[in-house]
């Protein structure tokens, strides 16, 4: 659990665990302040939106040129000295 709380988490990482609704709320505050969204969704939507991305990055995926490992940037990084 503690999803709801995980952009606090991510901006405060030290802050203890019981104190995260506390700094929520403030950040909340804060970016209505200032004009700016605070994103934060449900465990649900959480899910769907990792799944939809996950789901559009296979389809590019799918439609990218075969390349041989070897010759891939991947590879070339694993290869790399210094």
């Amino acid at each position: 659990g503690g999803l709801q709380w995980q952009v606090a988490h991510h901006i405060f990482p030290r802050v203890p665990r019981h104190n995260l609704p506390i700094v929520k709320e403030q950040l909340q505050a804060l970016c209505k302040e200032h004009g700016l969204v605070y994103k934060s969704v449900g465990w649900w939507a959480g899910n769907a939106e990792i799944v939809n991305v996950l789901y559009d990055t296979a389809m590019k995926a799918r439609q990218s040129k075969m390349v041989n490992f070897e010759e891939s940037m991947i590879w070339q990084a694993m290869q790399a000295e210094g």
